[in-house]
Parts: C-alpha cells; sequence; structure tokens
C-alpha cells in the first residue's frame, strides 16, 4: 500500500500498445453488456444512452469482445504516465475485469494472474490498518473471506510500478464499502465519493471496529514512522 497514488491519463501506456502488448481477459457476460451502440473495430465503444442501467458511466469506453484493447489515443499526443493528478478516474482510463484472487495480502490489496503473469491491486478508494496496526489482521482476514480464490470484478482505474489502482466488486457489492462498514478501514484522504465517507462517518459514530479505539491511528501515519510495506 502506498498513501500517494499517480494517475495516468490512460490505463496502458500508448506506446507499449503500438508495440503490439495485448491484455487478454475475460469480461462480464455477454448479457449484461449488451446495450445499444455501434463498436468500433477492437468491439468497444463509449457508452451515450441508458449508461446506468448496465452500470457504466456515460461516455464510459468499454469493450464486449475477449480481447480487450486500450482506449484510442487522443488526437494530439499520446497519453504520459508521469501524471501526479489523482481523481476518480476518467471514462478512458477504466477497464472492467473479471479476475480470480489468489492471493490476500492485507485489508486492501491482494493478488491476481493476468495473462499469466501475477500482479498487484490496491483498492483505490480506502486505506485499510497495516497488518502492524491493530485491526491490520482483522481487515486481512475478513479480505480472504470475501475474496480469497473467488472471482470479481475489477474496475482497473490506474497503474504504478506497483501494481494496478482498483475498485473491486465481489456478488455486486463494492468490497471497499464492505470494510468501510464494518470499521476496517479509512477513506483515502483524496477520495471524492459521498457515498463511501458516509459509510466511514456512520461507523466511525457508532465505534464500530477500529472506531471503537480511543485513538485510531490512520495508516498513512502510522507508514510515515514504520515504513511502506
Amino acid at each position: 500500500m502506498t498513501s500517494a497514488i499517480p494517475r495516468i491519463s490512460t490505463l496502458f501506456g500508448w506506446k507499449s500498445w503500438a508495440a503490439g502488448t495485448a491484455l487478454l481477459v475475460t469480461l462480464t457476460g455477454a448479457a449484461s453488456w449488451a446495450h445499444p451502440g455501434r463498436t468500433d473495430a477492437r468491439g468497444c465503444h463509449a457508452c451515450r444512452t441508458n449508461c446506468a442501467k448496465w452500470g457504466l458511466k456515460t461516455g464510459e469506453y468499454h469493450c464486449h469482445n475477449a480481447v480487450l484493447s486500450p482506449p484510442p489515443p487522443p488526437a494530439t499526443t499520446p497519453p504520459t504516465s508521469g501524471s501526479s493528478n489523482r481523481s476518480a478516474g476518467s471514462a478512458s482510463s477504466t477497464v472492467r475485469l473479471n479476475l480470480q484472487i489468489s492471493q490476500v495480502l492485507d485489508g486492501d490489496t491482494m493478488v491476481t494472474s493476468i495473462d499469466g503473469r501475477q500482479r498487484l491491486l490496491h483498492l483505490y478508494d480506502v486505506d485499510a490498518p497495516e497488518l502492524g496496526q491493530p485491526f491490520g489482521e482483522g481487515a486481512k482476514k475478513y479480505a480472504s473471506t470475501y475474496l480469497l480464490n473467488e472471482t470479481a470484478e475489477i474496475a482497473v482505474i490506474s497503474r504504478t510500478s506497483r501494481g494496478l489502482w482498483v475498485r473491486v466488486s465481489i456478488g455486486g457489492q463494492d468490497f471497499a464499502k464492505l470494510l468501510l462498514d464494518v470499521g476496517l478501514a479509512w477513506c483515502r484522504l483524496e477520495v471524492e465519493d459521498d457515498a463511501l465517507k458516509k459509510c466511514e462517518d456512520v461507523a466511525r459514530k457508532a465505534k464500530i471496529g477500529l472506531w471503537g479505539q480511543q485513538q485510531p491511528e490512520a495508516p498513512w501515519t502510522w507508514r510515515l514512522t514504520h515504513g511502506d510495506p
């Protein structure tokens, strides 16, 4: 985990795709993506109408075929990977995958396999206690109960050298919200989701989970003196 999450304007650098790199994934079932709109040569398009019905944002670029290609490059210059602007994720940068969680490292960090390679997944919206903190082991156990060896829907928001920053849904439920509901995570400082903030506030006021401590220490503060695992 880390407290700073660099953003990139598109998930996969255009140069690497121009070199022929392809990410093979299994997308959600065809029935769930069967909505109007012509697709491009890759079987992808941007949602324009009734997007919420299909779990998409207006303008969100997504694919209907089994081979996922990157969003088209901008008309001016190729995207760069050095941007430090962390926002909620633009339509062009969000990719949705169905992936099996093979390991749970802590409450907000998991491991999956993509095209035969292991990749780290970090929850984008919440920060769970580190393993050396109170409730750190509890958060890991909770995540393992829900996610270990299960296939989850992964919305990839950004990529860094440390892995993919994602939102995870299991059984139609946002796992970040589940952690907040039981008092096993903080919203990250940059989060802009009011619904998630409300979940944290409810748990805090009810003294659920880690909020039952007299002075719970946020993981980003803990890492300043103990280092980033």
